[in-house]
């Protein structure tokens, strides 16, 4: 690796990019009717992408392609595609849904509008990879202090997240409500 290169990932914002790259992993996830395999997460396919830049297995040319952070999200697209496309994300994918038999669950309404509401706050928030890290630490049952250890995000960015989230949430709720004329 020449030493323009290296000066270039010395000096990039590795702390935010993490943050940044792994909402973008989540949303990748969330959006897409495919899934990963069992056992990976897609803060995962961060690691990945940021080990096989710095390896050399994925050859990053500044002159070429300047936006580091452009770059690293093709290349956890790029793992995503991968490890979706393989038969263990396939397998994962049928065992998802062997879980969910509306004839046989009583609450099978319940859980269709939980799937549409977590789509619908996964779509409201998919811009900002703060919300996108706290709501997947919280669905996760995550303190602020276990997403901070998690995500590397400060708790006082975590607080003023979750504030943000709850009145997104109420918002997208109310909007459900009104639509539904009750």
């Amino acid at each position: 690796m020449d030493d323009t290169k290296q000066e270039l990932l010395d000096s990039f914002d590795w702390n935010r990019a993490i943050i940044v790259l792994a909402a973008y992993a989540i949303s990748l996830d969330g959006f897409s009717r495919k899934r990963l395999p069992k056992g990976l997460e897609p803060e995962d396919l961060v690691m990945q992408a940021v080990e096989k830049v710095f390896s050399g297995k994925r050859k990053w040319d500044p002159a070429k392609d300047p936006d580091l952070m452009k770059y690293l999200k093709s290349v956890v697209k790029s793992i995503y595609s991968n490890e979706t496309t393989s038969k263990e994300g396939d397998t994962a994918y049928i065992e998802e849904l062997e879980g969910f038999d509306p004839a046989v669950q009583s609450n099978a309404e319940e859980e269709i509008h939980s799937r549409e509401l977590d789509r619908s706050i996964l779509t409201a928030i998919r811009s900002d990879p703060d919300l996108l890290l706290v709501y997947r630490g919280l669905k996760d049952g995550f303190t602020p202090a276990e997403i901070e250890q998690e995500f590397g995000m400060p708790v006082r960015d975590i607080r003023n997240a979750q504030k943000k989230l709850h009145r997104r949430v109420l918002s997208l709720i109310r909007a459900q409500i009104k639509e539904q004329g009750l």
